[in-house]
């Protein structure tokens, strides 16, 4: 990856310039042999490959650039030199190196042909430019210039032409000058991306050239008319610091014209172009450079201490130019790349990089055996900070008396968290460092253990009990594609599996195509059915050089159900009680798990449908299945369950329930009571999960304690859950930190020094990064010898551990330690007196004085926590999560309350005059209320109303007769039961689409052994809806992400929260295997079937048809309309014209405007006349305008007639009227074509001479 070019130097540049026999300047001379001669004087290393129209490969070296352009009919070599620094901006010398100093024209292979070097030999002379007429283009070859194409309306541009064709004439004696022939013929081309649409191409070039082009070149910088027209080979914009071929330009006053003239422009060429025979580039050997890299298969350890190191993939050791940079090859000392410079880091040494574009097993995935326990590392996966619920202090209560609830994270542990995800082994480590004797020695690293402690950490772990497996890829030539094409889902159906035999018990067959999807849902339901594997991955990618590292982990979990997403009217309901048919005979076990434990099995299956549909299900049970063989449980409405037990639930096949009762005002309080751990929040938000999931938890644990123990151990727990108060407080009114001066500043430097001194400093932990097992160092001429490589990896101050943190008092902060003898622990100690943070000096004593009275005045109107400034935090700083709770869940006995401002007074309006009625009502009501003035001031504004009596908890209603001594010598009894206390045998949700919030979120918490979804129309449209069924059925699809659905967490998202989410960017491919997934699902876990056709024979046969002159009239006219509208239909109002009304019928027939056409042509379906054939449509359509004709004219004349009386009265005025103008217009141009015209005339002379006009 490096080259070097021989045989240049400064004798054969002399030897140049005497064989071209040019004159040049001896100043501008001396600079070019000197920056010549500089240039290629040392290697050049492999840079960066530019993937551009045209691919460039770019070679550096401290002095100068090498551009390898990849053009298909004209592969080069550019050399370039670089200025001496020392060179003034605006020199001739940096101008002229600007343009490539010297090329070579590709032959055979790339490091053959004839090297040619750029003379700064300039040449000046006269072209003949002439515009061509061209009878193929409009105007015989005038086409409207750049300023009519803008709009622009001045009158010297509004009509301004330029020529589509030139002919540009160089004469004779100065083709020698041009690096190629410029002269011919020049087309324009039109829409082009060149200023001012200037692009002209030559006619008639060999194709094997590079074509030429001629257009204007604006500069990056100055005036308009300092840009000028060039011949370049190429036309695309190019990025600063690059520069444009060009083979000449010509005089800034040249602009595109309408001349027909000859124009003598001024020509100007910067270069002689003359050839070196003796000039050679090849590959730069050099006997000191050694690099090291796996010669296999790259093997890692993931355990939970393996992340502190990463393990080397490349070492490189290669000797240095001697103007290396200081800044990327520090001296004697290793440097870690950062992010920030990685991208100019790397492609400084892009040259070694590159060794390692073949890795062993690139792109496979390579598993790594390690026991899921060594994979719970926090170093990698920190543990995120305790959230902390409050009243929002910037919401108001919204209707009902609703307040808003905020998480807050607690601040030290979001000040631990932050710094622990900062703090994180990097994926990738490179390390850069140079010797005393000139070599500079490169180490990448690579961090698989750090990857696969991150992935692993996103698995789910809550009742699975599967290994999880491991693996990980590299990829050494990514290329992120353009964008992402998401795919749609598809959904397979049972067309080709076996027919299920009819279900016992059914009076009515089922269908063939019933009986096979009733096969597929009995297959589903297997001890044996396959395992889903959930994954997810972590991706790190440097960018620069094109490496990707991934790690994946997955586990296997058996979920038995699915989605039944049949067609309406397929005949779901009877499918599924096929299906509950076919294990009614069938034992039932229950799995002793963790999910099991502590609640009630029971046999039957929940049925959770729309409201509405309750009794249609219990009818087709009814209908379908024969007498006594299923009992069913219908539950209406809440009020209905509390008068069902738990006895009724054990004994029945079917409990049929409303998807309304789980958000129902009934049901969530009882379920909150029986749950014993306090309310439930007033409304649905991240608030309400979170207390939902401890409400499951009580209710799991009040079943166990109902089966084991009896009511009355329930009924205690219940009363003392009645007790619990969580209500939320208000939020702490906190000041935010500021930033220190001054003798402010001083003394908390003072402070931390004391504080320094005695504690001791912690001792930095070094991790060292190991060479790869079978790393290979290859030396030119010698055999190969392993080198023993280390990379430290930058000390992490943080703990591998940390507890789950309780709020400290006021006169506690948390600490980290950390020493070399112990590992590093949290532990407490008693805070010191906090500094005062001021943004002045000393001396605005009265400022802060004043500022100590207002916050005074702010501690008396609102209840304020005192916290130490390391611990303060400002809710204002970013987006919290935000839900709305009801006014009396929060804290009734504090104090904490804003005096409301008083309302302004409103203006009195201004008092209309009553009615002798309202007159004296309104007396009879003042007196009545009249009072004086003096005890209007004495009594309130307003009256006070009384105190509403507290509604009795539901604790106190006992609506599970708890109490009863039928519910104390037997639980079963136990009326009012909870749908969660229960293990189903199968829970299955009809039109699941349409669950939203509370209910969505109760009907995922319940548990059961199989889980059906039932809906015509499952939300499949992305990846986000589908995580909605995945959800329900168990199945752990992926991380949330915010670019997939950003309005599933945005206001609900902590500061924390957030911002991770800018930290965590993600590839295009890691989307788009996101979808993989998902079919992935969609193919084991969804089936949909459309009703059974068979297929429709037909033959095609093409006629042609010829419409009589009536009907094509009509279809015409149908055409025209449909063309205008862009073939779009665009139903409008409706109207009393008979042509909008025969089109608007004809396209509400219509699916398509192609259709409409086809159906205009294809048979005749008149609907205005009545008539039974197009030719008296035609005459009754022709009947219609004349009549609507004459109305016209009529008007027209009655309007002159009035126009006429108002010019007589008006008389002669100074300027020309409206009326006035269309007079004259009228008379000299028409109105339109000649019979128009002729009527518009006739009408205006009989209307002026007063005349009747027929």
């Amino acid at each position: 990856m490096r080259v070097e070019l021989t045989g240049v130097s400064k004798e054969t540049l002399e030897a140049l310039k005497k064989s071209a026999g040019v004159d040049i300047k001896s100043s501008v001379w001396e600079s070019y042999k000197r920056a010549v001669s500089k240039a290629v004087s040392l290697e050049f290393h492999y840079h960066a490959l530019k993937r551009q129209s045209i691919w460039v490969a770019v070679y550096h070296s401290p002095v100068a650039f090498l551009e390898l352009s990849l053009d298909p009919k004209d592969p080069e070599w550019r050399l370039y030199a670089k200025p001496d620094p020392s060179e003034p901006m605006n020199s001739p010398v940096r101008r002229m190196l600007d343009r490539p100093v010297a090329r070579l024209r590709i032959s055979e292979n790339l490091y053959q042909g004839e090297w040619e070097f750029a003379l700064p030999h300039s040449a000046s002379f006269h072209i003949g430019i002439k515009g061509i007429r061209d009878p193929d283009v409009e105007g015989e070859g005038l086409v409207p210039g750049w300023e009519p194409r803008l709009g622009l309306q001045r009158p010297e541009l509004k009509n301004k032409k330029v020529w589509s064709k030139l002919e540009v004439t160089v004469p004779e004696k100065n083709k020698a000058d041009l690096d190629t022939d410029i002269a011919g013929t020049y087309r324009w081309l039109p829409g082009c991306a060149a200023a001012n649409a200037s692009l002209h191409v030559q006619e008639g070039r060999d194709e094997s050239l590079p074509p030429v082009f001629f257009f204007l070149d604006p500069s990056k910088w100055g005036e308009n008319d300092e840009d000028s027209f060039v011949f370049s080979s190429s036309f695309r914009r190019y990025d600063y610091g690059e520069s444009r071929p060009i083979f000449a330009s010509i005089d800034t006053r040249y602009r595109q014209s309408d001349t027909e003239e000859t124009e003598s422009i001024a020509c100007h060429v910067q270069c002689r172009w003359v050839a070196e025979p003796a000039v050679k580039i090849q590959t730069a050997s050099s006997a000191d450079a050694t690099f090291g890299a796996p010669p296999s298969s790259l093997k890692f350890k993931v355990g939970v201490d393996d992340c502190q190191s990463a393990q080397a993939i490349l070492t490189c050791k290669v000797r240095l130019p001697a103007g290396a940079d200081d800044m990327i090859w520090p001296k004697n000392t290793w440097s870690e790349v950062d992010q920030i410079h990685e991208r100019t880091t790397f492609q400084e040494i892009a040259f070694l990089t590159e060794r390692l574009r073949e890795v062993p097993n690139q792109g496979d995935w390579l598993e790594t055996s390690v026991d899921s326990r060594e994979l719970a590392c926090t170093t990698c996966s920190p543990i995120p900070p305790q959230l902390h619920w409050v009243l929002d202090p910037k919401a108001k209560g919204g209707k009902g008396g609703k307040r808003s609830a905020l998480a807050l994270e607690d601040p030290s542990q979001a000040g631990i968290f932050e710094l622990a995800l900062k703090n994180r082994p990097s994926p990738f480590v490179t390390q850069l460092r140079r010797d005393d004797e000139g070599f500079g020695h490169v180490r990448i690293g690579i961090n698989i253990a750090s990857l696969t402690h991150r992935v692993t950490a996103r698995l789910p772990s809550e009742n699975r009990h599967n290994p999880i497996q491991t693996a990980y890829r590299i990829t050494t030539d990514y290329m992120p594609p353009a964008k992402l094409t998401r795919p749609k889902f598809v959904l397979k159906s049972n067309r080709r599996d076996p027919a299920h035999k009819g279900p016992p018990g059914f009076r009515i067959p089922l269908r063939p195509e019933q009986l096979r999807s009733l096969t597929w849902m009995v297959a589903q339901e297997r001890l044996d059915v396959p395992e889903f594997e959930e994954e997810e991955i972590v991706e790190a990618i440097i960018e620069p050089l094109g490496w990707r590292a991934e790690a994946k982990a997955t586990r296997k979990v058996r979920v038995r159900g699915g989605v039944l997403a049949d067609e309406v009217g397929y005949g779901k309901t009877a499918i599924t009680l096929g299906l509950i048919s076919c294990s009614l005979d069938k034992e039932w076990k229950v799995p002793k798990s963790s999910v099991t434990r502590g609640l009630i099995p029971t046999q039957a299956t929940l049925i959770i449908v729309p409201a509405h549909l309750v009794k249609q299900w219990e009818s087709e049970v009814s209908k379908f299945t024969k007498k006594n063989r299923m009992t069913v449980v219908a539950v209406y409405t809440a009020m209905q369950l509390k008068k069902r037990t738990i006895e009724e639930f054990l004994d029945a096949d079917i409990v049929i329930v409303p998807s309304n009762l789980f958000s129902s005002n009934t049901y969530l309080p009882t379920l909150a009571a029986f749950g014993a751990v306090g309310a439930l929040p007033g409304s649905f938000g991240r608030y309400f999960r979170e207390r939902l999931d401890k409400t499951i938890e009580g209710v799991r644990a009040q079943a166990k304690r109902l089966q084991d123990d009896g009511a009355e151990p329930v009924w205690k727990a219940i009363v003392e859950g009645d007790k619990i108060d969580t209500s939320l407080h208000e939020a702490p009114v906190i000041a935010p930190s500021k930033r220190l001066r001054g003798r402010a500043f001083r003394e908390m430097a003072e402070a931390r020094a004391l504080a320094e001194e005695d504690n001791a400093a912690p001792a930095t932990s070094r991790s060292r990064v190991k060479p790869s097992e079978a790393s290979v160092t290859h030396r030119p001429g010698e055999g190969q010898r392993m080198l023993d490589v280390f990379i430290d990896v930058s000390p992490s101050d943080l703990p591998h551990k940390y507890t789950r943190f309780d709020p400290p008092s006021r006169a506690e902060e948390i600490e980290i330690e950390d020493s070399d003898d112990a590992k590093p622990s949290l532990r407490k100690r008693s805070s010191r007196r906090s500094l005062v943070e001021s943004d002045e000096e000393e001396e605005d004593t009265k400022k802060a004085s004043a500022g100590r009275k207002q916050r005074k005045n702010e501690e008396e109107d609102y209840k304020m926590e005192e916290v130490s400034s390391d611990e303060s935090f400002s809710a204002d700083e970013s987006e919290e999560s935000v839900q709305t709770i009801s006014d009396d869940e929060s804290d009734s006995s504090s104090k904490a309350k804003a005096k409301a401002k008083p309302k302004p007074k409103a203006k009195p309006k201004a008092p209309s005059k009553p009615t002798k009625k309202e007159a004296a009502q309104s007396s009879k009501k003042r007196k009545s209320t009249a009072v004086s003035d003096d005890e209007e001031g004495k009594k309130p504004a307003k009256k006070t109303k009384a105190p509403a009596k507290e509604k009795p908890s539901v604790a106190s209603q006992d609506p599970w007769k708890l109490q009863s001594k039928a519910v104390k010598k037997e639980w079963k009894e136990m009326q009012c039961p909870i749908l969660e206390m229960f293990y189903w045998n199968r829970v299955v949700v009809d039109e699941y689409t349409y669950l939203k919030d509370e209910a969505h979120a109760l009907i995922t918490k319940l548990e059961s052994k199989h889980r059906w979804i039932l809906s015509g129309t499952p939300p499949i449209h992305d990846f986000a809806s589908l995580k909605t069924i995945a959800v329900f059925l168990g199945i752990h699809l992926g991380v949330d992400d915010e670019d997939e659905n950003p309005t599933t967490r945005g206001s609900e998202r902590t500061a924390v929260e957030a911002f991770h989410s800018f930290r965590e960017i993600r590839s295009v491919d890691w989307y788009a295997h996101r979808y993989e997934v998902g079919q992935r699902f969609l193919d084991q876990y969804v089936r949909q079937n459309i009703a059974e056709i068979d297929e429709i024979i037909f033959h095609e046969h093409i006629e042609l048809i010829q419409l009589p002159a009536a009907e094509r009239a009509l279809e015409r006219e149908l055409d025209h309309t449909l063309r205008a509208q862009d073939m779009m239909i665009k139903r409008g109002k409706k109207t009393h014209s008979d042509r909008d009304q025969r089109i608007m019928k004809s396209l509400r027939e219509a699916k398509s405007a192609e259709e409409a056409l086809i159906k205009c042509v294809a048979y005749y379906d008149n609907v205005q006349s009545g008539e039974d054939n197009a030719m008296k449509a035609c005459d009754y359509v022709v009947k219609v305008r004349k009549a609507e004709l004459e109305a016209c004219q009529k008007d027209i004349y009655k309007t002159l007639q009035k126009l006429e009386k108002q010019r007589k009265a008006l008389g002669k005025t100074e300027q020309e009227t409206h009326y006035q103008e269309w007079i004259r217009v009228t008379k000299s141009s028409g109105v339109g074509d000649h019979e128009a015209t002729r009527i518009v005339r006739e009408m205006y002379e009989a209307a002026r001479s007063g005349t009747a006009w027929s």
